[in-house]
């Protein structure tokens, strides 16, 4: 079963419109991470974009890109990463 691109059950227009973005990533799931920021890099309303990613070492060229990635956008927006035990799980800090 191939991966559904976010796109396709939410739209880039409301993905565009949002202020405040939380990403949980308990792995790099470096499709999804790359379709989110191409669809941001072209148009956003981001404020600042909360990434949550768990606290072991994070070893493999997929938590590479996806951290490449994430570091290149907060050029135009701000990104906050937080280290956590279970980015599942963690509260989100409030928008400023």
């Amino acid at each position: 079963m191939r991966q559904m691109d976010i796109t396709e059950f939410i739209s880039e227009h409301y993905l565009r419109r949002i202020h405040h973005g939380v990403l949980r990533l308990n792995h790099a799931n470096k499709h999804f991470v790359l379709s989110l920021l191409n669809t941001w890099g072209a148009e956003n309303r981001l404020e600042q974009l909360d990434v949550y990613r768990p606290k072991t070492q994070l070893d493999g060229r997929d938590w590479k890109v996806v951290e490449s990635r994430l570091w290149t956008f907060s050029s135009i927006v701000p990104v906050v990463f937080h280290e956590v035990d279970d980015p599942l799980k963690a509260k989100a800090s409030r928008a400023t």
